[in-house]
């Protein structure tokens, strides 16, 4: 635990309490420093403190000096490395560190001594990586084509027939009529926060309306609907609310209605490009 006091005048006391002593009594190391503004005083207590945890260091080694004849293993040999460098590198820096030995590293040379890891165990270590990664981009590939084809319907919806954003996110199957080539718009999701959305009635009463729907955008949602079936069976999913656009709530496992708001944002994007386009949205179409 460390803190910051504003003594007045530009005058800062810097706190650092690094344990208790026999009696349970908090240990406290204070220094006091001359700062333009708290967020520089910040900048000396990290400094205060990284100093603090080298002497603490410094004691441990001469208490405990480790020898070079000592058959220090591959953990054991990084977790003094994190103590004597890592831990004075930037906080994103040091973390960035941490994951790839936690997450690459660790779990292929943890338990081997320094002295035996060789060339071949170099090059094993590469070659699981290497496969590794292959295996990763692969998985990424396949969900990316996925999410393409469901922002690629989206966009098209919005564009060529002006709902908003709202009301694709809202539109269900029965929704639409395949004869007549038309959707009948009669609910809009309203986006609260990321953990909640609600699904209600459109802005307006006048939003309450059908519009119709080209040839090729048929064919795109009548596509949609049959690689949702296969998906839905698949994954053993039942769309209860047979909404167009789905998205899977990992954390209750169930299906909603997918929000894809980023379309907006890509038209104003697109806008700042071409200064010559008009201000217009999507439901201006």
């Amino acid at each position: 635990m460390a803190t910051v006091i504003n003594r007045g005048n530009g005058h800062w006391e810097l706190r650092v309490y690094i344990g208790q002593d026999k009696d349970g009594n908090k240990i406290r190391k204070s220094k006091r420093i001359v700062a333009k503004s708290k967020r520089a005083a910040m900048k000396e207590l990290d400094k205060f403190r990284l100093q603090l945890q080298a002497k603490e260091l410094q004691a441990e080694e001469v208490a405990a000096p480790v020898h070079k004849d000592m058959a220090i293993t591959f953990d054991t040999f990084v977790g003094i490395w994190d103590k004597r460098h890592n831990i004075h590198l930037a906080m994103t820096t040091r973390e960035h560190n941490r994951a790839l030995l936690r997450n690459r590293i660790l779990p292929f040379f943890h338990d081997k001594p320094i002295e035996n890891i060789n060339v071949e165990d170099i090059r094993a270590f590469i070659y699981e990586l290497h496969q590794s990664e292959i295996h990763h981009n692969s998985r990424q590939k396949q969900r990316f084509l996925s999410e393409t084809m469901i922002h690629k319907n989206f966009a098209l919806l919005t564009l060529m027939t002006g709902m908003r954003k709202g009301e694709v996110s809202a539109l269900r199957w029965s929704d639409i009529d395949w004869d007549e080539k038309k959707i009948c718009i009669q609910r809009s999701v309203k986006y609260v926060s990321s953990r909640c959305t609600e699904v209600s009635n459109p802005k307006t009463d006048k939003s309450i309306r059908t519009v119709y729907i080209s040839d090729f955008l048929s064919q795109l949602l009548e596509q949609l609907k049959r690689k949702q079936i296969k998906y839905l069976e698949s994954k053993g999913y039942i769309n209860e609310d047979n909404y167009v656009f789905l998205a899977v709530r990992r954390r209750h496992d169930c299906l909603v209605c997918r929000l894809c708001f980023h379309v907006g944002c890509r038209l104003c994007r697109f806008r700042r490009r071409r200064p010559v386009c008009p201000q217009f949205g999507p439901h201006a179409l």
